[in-house]
């Protein structure tokens, strides 16, 4: 019955690796050595596509944070789970863009803030509107967030857990709450290599990623 279940994502041929860097750098520090680590994983023979993500799914609940929506006084906000990723996140893991866009190296630092949301978050506070381009409000700033693509549902924290609002933001563009540790997923081209592939990419990060460990 377990395995009849569909988590959202395809985990064949993924390989993971858990990752951190040094807890007395800063937050921006924190940020640009995840971000620089992964052309060198990207560069790997067989590597079709990889990401980075504070938390994936399966192990736990992860962050809640706060938001409201921008021009919806009524609505009550809440929190939802959030999941701080880079853009090729959805790739990597097989999750199906259902409306809009997901991530592309047009969005940085410097461009306007973005956010991709799941099925059931647009569910509960858009049931009967169109989400894309609404501006959602998590605190960093009075900047706020544009939706800019719906994703499918993915079990969060356990197989059996019913469907949670989740969003998904940018390393590039959350100013706050990057921890030490991130994990790196890199999806192969088969099964059979992925055993390789773990071998390459903890070496590729010894020698091209000093503080990533």
């Amino acid at each position: 019955n377990l395995r009849g279940i569909d988590p959202g994502l395809d985990v064949r041929a993924v390989a993971v690796l858990d990752a951190t860097v040094p807890t007395q750098l800063d937050v921006d520090a924190r940020r640009r050595a995840y971000l620089e680590a992964l052309p060198a994983l990207q560069a790997l023979p067989g590597v079709r596509a990889a990401a980075a993500t504070q938390k994936v799914p399966l192990r736990g609940s992860g962050d809640n944070w706060g938001v409201s929506v921008v021009g919806r006084p009524d609505l009550d906000g809440g929190t939802t789970f959030v999941r701080v990723v880079t853009r090729d996140y959805f790739q990597a893991l097989g999750i199906a863009v259902r409306k809009g866009r997901g991530f592309t190296a047009a969005d940085r630092a410097t461009t306007e803030r973005v956010v991709v949301i799941n099925e059931a978050l647009a569910n509960k506070y858009f049931p009967a509107e169109d989400p894309l381009g609404r501006v959602l409000q998590t605190g960093f700033d009075d900047r706020g967030e544009r939706v800019i693509g719906v994703v499918g549902n993915v079990a969060e924290a356990n197989l059996t857990d019913a469907a949670a609002p989740a969003r998904y933001m940018l390393y590039e563009q959350v100013p706050d709450g990057l921890g030490p540790e991130t994990t790196f997923v890199l999806r192969a081209a088969s099964d059979a290599e992925v055993p390789s592939l773990l071998q390459a990419a903890r070496s590729a990060l010894a020698r091209d990623a000093p503080h990533v460990a």
